[in-house]
């Protein structure tokens, strides 16, 4: 378990209990040893069993200062803590207790007050730090080809992207959210080719940007079948590089199709871009940019390819232009990095882009490098969503489009919701299905560590038990429930008797609400969404847990009004994480 010391946005519960624990530390060890003992090695941590306490201080960590056993130091810091904490009978820690190596704390109930008041003063604010210098970093996500289909590898991406970016900016720092499309490269001459050829003669459907996906893929077939249409493609993408105005006029209109589709799934999504950045933009300057490098020698010439050979730091050959002139992505890439920290005045720049492309952007930072760039830049990696028989590809037509797994998520929501509420009408039924059915989808693709390939469950994922995200939204409403029951939908009444809050379900969750602002710090920290959800899965599950086991409604009335504070303030926490994940939370469903 990570210490408490090592987060900047504690709750002020925790804050003021990690100052109290080690200012006890402090004092007990120039009592006992004639010196203070560092306050950076003073570790507060939480213990693995509830049954041992609320926080704990290992004395391994500084016993090598002591010299003196860990167990021995614990025996000696107790005696001292222990007679100052019964002196104390208002303080934050209300008992301290010896295991082992280890000195564990209980908490008073001032804690619950200390912590409810704050989450129900700040509310949606609650969790959110206000950094004294805050970076203004660029978060580049969901980097699609135009002329292609959405499809479920791309949900990961956007999905990560935007609650990175949320995340990041409820921590304080300024964040540019952008997104680059490639536009210009071959697979668009292939799908060109594809129109030419016979696309061009087919009825358009009303959906037109679906309808290139399906043709790029028709068309990368047959090329690969045809030696002559390869060499037709390449000439497409010679000419369209060189502005011949027919095919220029075709890929604009095209583009535009793809454009238009994935603005409408962005708009679905809930998501908003800062900075919008098109593979056509950087053409021409980066072809400038080749001859510049080959003039300073960082690129070299190679049988007729221009390349970066960057052996020499391990990084392999970087091709920029083909053997028959044609760019590949860093020829956009670098001018592109480049304008984005002049234009938006950058701290730091990360890409969001899954793990096979890790080697290039070392070559692509490395270039950077040499060119004189000495930014912070970082690439943030996933591994894949895959299909049951194996990983997608778009070229072979083998996706799971986004449009097909919505249909079959929604069906199920829907279904399931009308099952529910058969009196519903219409247009609640199809609203609440929506909410659940997108709550399903980006929980499904968050709920592992960037690490781990996903393998998408379309029948368990809308499932309100489990580790789902409408399971995390049926909690949400089965505290607005409770509360509605009290007659009043959000407000409860009466002066809060916090040492009414003394189960170990209460004081469970009552920890778990106020380790959010750190469990929201270690997520921005380590771009790991996963953490986030793992984090309101266990607060849904504890809330649970409580409901099911200590009567809310029915308790005397100064208990009652305790615990509907209590859960009160967990829903708001469940509400905060929630959004911050993209996840809509529902009053009833």
């Amino acid at each position: 378990m990570e210490s408490l010391t090592k987060f900047n946005n504690l709750s002020q519960a925790e804050k003021k209990i990690v100052q109290e624990i080690k200012s006890l530390i402090i004092l007990a060890s120039k009592q006992i040893y004639n010196y203070s003992i560092d306050d950076d090695l003073i570790y507060v941590i939480y213990p693995p069993e509830n049954s041992m306490g609320d926080y704990s201080v290992p004395c391994y960590t500084f016993a090598h200062v002591a010299k003196e056993h860990p167990v021995e130091i614990a025996k000696k810091l107790h005696s001292i803590v222990f007679a100052h904490v019964a002196t104390k009978k208002k303080g934050l820690i209300q008992k301290v207790k010896v295991e082992g190596p280890y000195l564990n704390f209980f908490v008073s109930p001032k804690y619950f007050e200390t912590t409810l008041n704050q989450i129900n003063k700040e509310k949606e604010k609650f969790g959110h730090f206000k950094k004294s210098k805050p970076k203004k970093i660029m978060i580049e996500y969901i980097s699609l080809n135009t002329h292609k289909e959405f499809h479920v590898g791309h949900l990961r991406n956007v999905c990560l992207g935007s609650a990175v970016v949320n995340i990041l900016r409820s921590q304080g720092d300024k964040i540019v959210a952008a997104t680059y499309t490639n536009d210009f490269s071959l697979h668009v001459a292939q799908c060109l080719w594809g129109w030419l050829d016979f696309g061009h003669k087919e009825k358009l459907p009303k959906n037109k940007g679906k309808y290139l996906g399906q043709l790029y893929a028709r068309s990368v077939q047959k090329i690969s079948d045809s030696p002559t249409s390869r060499v037709q493609a390449l000439s497409i993408l010679k000419k369209l590089h060189a502005g011949d105005k027919e095919l220029t006029k075709l890929w604009q209109k095209t583009s535009k199709w793809s454009l238009d589709e994935f603005e409408e799934i962005y708009k679905e999504l809930g998501i908003k871009f800062d900075a919008y950045f098109l593979e056509s933009q950087f053409y021409q300057e980066g072809m400038r940019m080749v001859k510049k490098m080959l003039k300073k020698n960082i690129l070299t010439e190679s049988d007729g390819a221009v390349i970066a050979d960057l052996k020499k730091y391990d990084l392999g050959v970087l091709v920029f232009l083909r053997s028959d002139s044609t760019p590949l992505y860093p020829v956009a890439d670098v001018p592109m990095a480049l304008e984005k920290f002049k234009k938006y005045n950058l701290d730091e720049s990360y890409y969001i882009v899954d793990v096979r492309q890790g080697f290039y952007f070392k070559q692509l930072f490395k270039i950077l490098e040499l060119l004189g760039l000495k930014k912070s830049l970082k690439h943030i990696d996933y591994e894949f969503v895959t299909l049951p028989e194996g990983a997608m590809a778009s070229r072979l037509g083998r996706v799971i489009l986004l449009d097909d797994l919505w249909e079959e998520v929604y069906k199920r929501a829907y279904l399931e919701t009308k099952k529910r509420h058969p009196k519903w009408s219409g247009t609640k039924l199809q609203k609440t299905a929506r909410a659940i059915s997108w709550a399903a989808i980006k929980f499904g693709m968050l709920k592992q560590s960037n690490g781990k390939v996903i393998v998408f469950d379309t029948k368990n994922s809308t499932k309100t038990t489990g580790f789902t995200g409408p399971y995390l939204q049926y909690m949400y409403a089965r505290i607005s429930s409770i509360l509605k029951k009290q007659g009043s939908r959000y407000k409860v009444q009466g002066t809060i008797d916090y040492t009414k809050l003394n189960t170990e379900h209460e004081r469970q969750l009552i920890k778990l609400i106020s380790s959010y602002p750190q469990v929201v710090e270690l997520t921005a920290n380590t771009f790991e969404p996963f953490n986030l959800v793992q984090y309101l899965y266990n607060l849904a599950s504890s809330f649970s847990s409580l409901y099911e086991t200590v009567p809310i409604l029915k308790s005397d009335k100064e208990t009652k009004q305790a615990r509907l504070y209590l859960i009160k303030q967990a829903q708001t926490v469940l509400k905060n994480g929630l959004e911050l994940l993209g996840i809509e939370v529902l009053d009833e469903m």
